[in-house]
């Protein structure tokens, strides 16, 4: 070795000696390890660690430098927006900014870890590969490396001679000797979690990192976090609306067509599986009548790019074991990472399908009434297991999925309750034809046993002890007023006898108040019938036959209170809108109409459903309301179709109401019918615990000569004067109907005083005749 050489040794070693004393009197605890000796001593014996020389920067490096930090505002701005756009590599881009910050620091080296939130550990990011197999982790804790430190503390840290700080085992996994100062950095989101750490260090050649290089590194840092955190906001929003409008779409066409119950659960399950990269999406129904799981697997089936081809493998499960199962009895959600070591797996499983289970997430599928199935996702492609945006994406397939369960379940029930009414209407259309023997008897004896004149009279009321032969008389008020050629003889007597047998046996709504309502609008017809059409003629007639066919004895405000089955089939006039569907049901088996077209049948229908539902007092007072001001400004007309409607509707009332316009004794005995059906309602209520009306109140019956008064001043006698005011020679109903008032205020007038009873007196062994008083 020349002299030459031997000066610029020592000089060199003069300079390093002088060095080691700075590095010593940096030491917090004094403390020189072994490895800060031998990198003291390394520069003088040239070692090469890992096939690299420790040299100084050159005076080109420098510069280089000198060139992005000048360069800082624009090339760092321009890199770091790249983060916020949806489609770059962000793991790429991070690499390429921390190469950025490494020669803006003038650090000999740098490293990215990112950060695994779910197992709380880092792994080294690499330029070259993304595969989740191969990654290198550490645990976020501190004592164990610099990196994982920061990651834990959330804090940046410089360290000047890292050999010389006892906390750290590991301080910079797998690098040589010669790293002596290092500088990290967390990256760090809104939401105060860690996305990253970024690692730069400096060699035994270099000077430590200063202040302005932790300041570049801390705000490049934060400005990242902020970026990541929007691209990955950004991203999310983007694909939930994606996934939100495919799941919208599949919706629409599920509930347009609810049968395609299984097709759509395969294209939900078929959609988590591509949104969430699993291996495998399975869905379980749950039967709450079985002990074990339904499992339908949908699967991607294409190896060579085309069509995927999708199958359903049934797979059943016992309730005792199992993750499915273990989500199902206890709704909630599992995400395991390694869960073919979890107590919970059945190993069966991947016997049957054929898998190789690593990861799982397993979500319950809820509704009011409980779990109703379980969606799983098995095995992530790209990582160790499912992240917390999988478990959000998963809870919203559940959703869909409890949605189309629910429909579904739905659609069955109403099927079933369809179908369950198809036989019943089925059963009920067998009986509806009279019976042979009443049908023989009515074709072979027609005769009325009344005075045809008497009947045109509006006050007459047939008699008693006839009552059986009322068929008779209905097939004649109809037939006379409609023409004998209207219908079909046989069906008539079909439909007649079909009506009277579809009748309760209720005391007042019955078969006879039927007939006494429509003799009434046979009268008014009679009367005017050159106001009305043979269409018009026919549906009232039959309408007033079958206005109260079915009639239960109760009032529609009672169902509604009630909640009855009833209430539940139709919004308005309940009693009424039941009585034209079970007209529906018979007009289907006994065709009267079979000689009209199907035109006139439809307007008969309208007909006979506008005069039956006018038959509801509601709609009366509704209707008299409308025609009251028509009638005293003198501006009905029976040529118009709105005024048309309003005298039919108030027809129909008059003719359901026309029992009030008869002979008092006729009168007293339908009141007292009505009243056992009131007073039996009132009864019901009264267990119920409800509040009855003075009329269903049977501990008021002395008020019923009150009420009687009431309702006729009420509604009788102003829909008797509208009736005289719109038809020709109908006052009689009115003069009726004011005797009857009079007649109910003498008993009022006479109530409480002894009268002789004629017929009760009883003649003594004396011959002593004792005249009988009772009180009125």
């Amino acid at each position: 070795m020349s002299e030459a050489d031997m000066k610029v040794k020592r000089k060199r070693y003069g300079k390093l000696g002088k060095r080691k004393l700075d590095m010593s009197k940096l030491s917090i605890t004094g403390y020189a390890s072994e490895k800060a000796a031998m990198r003291v001593i390394a520069p003088y014996v040239n070692i090469v660690r890992k096939g690299r020389k420790a040299t100084l920067k050159t005076e080109g490096d420098e510069k280089n430098f000198m060139f992005y930090l000048k360069k800082k505002p624009s090339v760092l701005t321009r890199r770091l927006t790249e983060f916020i756009d949806d489609s770059v590599d962000l793991q790429m881009l991070i690499y390429e900014t921390t190469e950025s910050l490494k020669r803006m620091t003038n650090a000999s080296g740098s490293r990215i870890y990112m950060m695994d939130t779910m197992n709380k550990e880092l792994y080294l990011a690499s330029r070259t590969t993304t595969n989740y197999k191969r990654r290198i982790t550490w645990k976020v804790q501190p004592g164990k490396t610099v990196a994982g430190h920061v990651a834990y503390t959330m804090q940046p840290l410089v360290i000047n001679d890292i050999a010389a700080d006892p906390r750290f085992e590991n301080a910079v996994p797998f690098t040589d000797l010669m790293i002596k100062s290092v500088l990290a950095v967390p990256v760090l989101t809104p939401e105060s979690t860690c996305y990253a750490v970024l690692e730069m260090f400096r060699d035994v050649l270099q000077d430590d990192f200063k202040k302005s290089d932790l300041s570049i590194c801390v705000a490049v840092a934060n400005w990242m976090g902020t970026a990541v955190y929007m691209n990955e906001q950004k991203i999310i929003l983007t694909n939930r609306q994606q996934l939100n409008s495919c799941l919208l779409e599949l919706t629409k066409c599920f509930l347009t067509d609810i049968r395609l119950f299984d097709k759509m659960i395969m294209e939900i399950v078929s959609v988590a599986k591509l949104t969430l990269n699993a291996e495998r999406a399975t869905f379980y129904v749950i039967d709450p009548h079985r002990d074990d799981l339904v499992s339908d697997i949908y699967d991607e089936c294409g190896e060579h790019g085309d069509d995927a081809v999708k199958r359903s493998l049934k797979v059943r499960f016992s309730r005792d074991r199992g993750i499915a199962k273990h989500v199902a009895t206890t709704g909630q959600f599992l995400n395991l990472r390694d869960a073919f070591n979890d107590p919970r797996f059945i190993p069966e499983y991947d016997e049957k399908t054929g898998l190789l289970t690593r990861s799982v997430i397993c979500m319950p599928v809820t509704n009011l009434e409980g779990t109703v199935g379980v969606l799983q996702a098995t095995n992530k492609k790209d990582a160790v297991g499912f992240s917390k945006h999988d478990e959000e994406i998963l809870h919203i397939f559940s959703t869909h999925c409890a949605l189309a369960l629910h429909c579904s379940h739905v659609y069955k029930v109403n099927r079933k309750a369809d179908a369950r009414c198809d036989v019943t209407i089925g059963l009920i259309r067998r009986h509806v034809l009279p019976c042979p023997h009443d049908f023989e008897w009515l074709m072979r004896d027609t005769a009325i046993y009344e005075n045809p004149e008497a009947m045109r009279q509006l006050s007459w009321y047939i008699d008693l002890q006839h009552l059986d032969n009322m068929p008779q008389i209905a097939l004649h008020l109809v037939k006379d007023v409609c023409g004998e050629d209207a219908f079909v003889h046989e069906e008539l007597v079909k439909f007649i006898l079909t009506v009277r047998n579809f009748y309760r046996k209720t005391s007042y709504h019955n078969w006879e108040h039927a007939f006494t309502v429509c003799h009434c609008m046979y009268n008014l017809i009679i009367r005017n019938k050159s106001l009305f059409n043979d269409i018009e003629v026919k549906g009232m007639m039959i309408a007033c036959l079958a206005h109260d066919l079915d009639h239960g004895g109760v009032t529609n405000s009672f169902l509604l209170t009630t909640h009855d089955v009833m209430a539940e089939l139709y919004d308005n006039s309940i009693w009424e809108s039941h009585h034209y569907e079970v007209l529906l049901i018979i007009l289907a088996e006994i065709r009267i109409f079979a000689g009209t077209t199907t035109e006139e049948f439809g307007e008969i229908c309208k007909v006979m459903k506008h005069a039956i539902l006018s038959t509801d007092l509601a709609n009366y007072f509704k209707a008299k309301a409308e025609i009251q001001p028509l009638i005293t400004n003198s501006i009905f007309a029976w040529e118009i179709d709105e005024h048309r409607s309003l005298g039919i509707s108030v027809m129909m009332t008059m003719c359901d109401l026309s029992g009030q316009c008869k002979a008092f004794p006729v009168v007293k005995r339908l009141v007292e019918n009505l009243y056992i059906e009131f007073y039996e309602q009132g009864d019901r209520e009264k267990a119920l615990g409800l509040v009855s009306l003075s009329m269903h109140d049977r501990d008021k019956v002395c008020l019923q000569q009150e009420d009687q008064i009431t309702f006729l001043d009420v509604l009788v006698l102003p829909l008797a004067e509208t009736i005289k005011t719109i038809l020709t020679d109908c006052d009689s109903l009115y003069k009726m109907a004011e005797g009857i008032k009079t007649d109910w205020e003498e008993l009022i007038s006479v109530r409480g005083t002894r009268c002789w009873k004629q017929d009760e007196s009883v003649v003594l062994e004396d011959t002593e005749t004792v005249k009988s008083y009772d009180l009125i």
